[in-house]
């Protein structure tokens, strides 16, 4: 018989360092340190040892600020024990690190592409997802949404804005108007927009997050010419945009920067 080796000792700040990594593989240094609300240099610390333990491993990218490359953080197979899965999803935990850099530069076009309309601003995704609910971005569309609807609270309207709402919500700091941004991921499938909930009697620690258009397809019917998919061009785009307006959300392209701008204003003169 194998003498299977002991779990190791993990302090409770390792611990949460590989949660957030099982739910938000590809983060930095200063993100978990903005995350678990302690300084950089103990958060290298406890990196350093889960490293020599085996438990992470550090994927560098093409570029980063100033032309340095950023530290992107990623668990190893050996953690996947300690985060509660049999295994670690190759398809997730193996995005090559030009897809993640792809991404956050997509997310940086489309916060400079909103910036630039007067009297907006933007929420941002949380990485990791926030443990804390409703979100930031759950609050705001929740209020404008009454308000759109003419003024009437009540528990049906806003709870089709799902509390763990986390991706991006432009709004206009001077009045009730906002809209929900969803950026398509690097290499992601019609999964992302489709996959369907975890069944009501699933036992399953983690539960598969439901796709964009059964997530906010409701809130849509409600919500209508609010909600929109991002994608950085139009070729990328092309297979999916009859199945994500077929269910009420707008399809918007970053390489013509004019999408933003009138998808924006268009909801300014509503």
């Amino acid at each position: 018989m194998t003498n299977q080796p002991e779990p190791l000792s993990l302090t409770e700040r390792q611990q949460t360092i590989l949660r957030m990594l099982r739910d938000a593989p590809g983060l930095t240094t200063p993100m978990l340190a903005k995350a678990i609300n302690v300084r950089l240099d103990v958060t290298e610390r406890a990196l350093r040892k889960l490293v020599k333990a085996a438990l992470v491993q550090v994927v560098p990218t093409l570029t980063g600020a100033n032309g340095r490359p950023p530290t992107l953080w990623r668990l190893r197979n050996s953690a996947a024990s300690y985060v509660g899965l049999p295994a670690l999803g190759s398809h997730h935990y193996r995005k090559p690190p030009a897809d993640l850099q792809r991404e956050r530069e997509g997310e940086r076009e489309l916060e400079r592409q909103v910036l630039q309309c007067a009297g907006w601003a933007l929420i941002k995704p949380q990485r990791p997802a926030p443990q804390q609910t409703p979100t930031p971005q759950c609050k705001r569309l929740r209020d404008d949404l009454v308000a759109y609807t003419g003024g009437a609270w009540s528990p049906t309207l806003v709870g089709l804005v799902p509390p763990g709402c986390n991706d991006f919500v432009a709004y206009r700091e001077d009045s009730a108007v906002s809209a929900l941004l969803i950026v398509h991921p690097a290499r992601a499938t019609y999964s992302h927009w489709s996959r369907p909930p975890s069944p009501a009697n699933s036992h399953a620690e983690q539960p598969t997050r439901p796709g964009r258009i059964i997530l906010y397809g409701p809130l849509a019917e409600e919500f209508p010419d609010h909600i929109a998919a991002v994608f950085p061009d139009e070729d990328t785009a092309d297979p999916y945009v009859d199945r994500i307006e077929g269910a009420g959300l707008m399809v918007l392209v970053l390489n013509n920067e004019t999408e933003i701008v009138k998808f924006l204003t268009a909801l300014e003169e509503r």
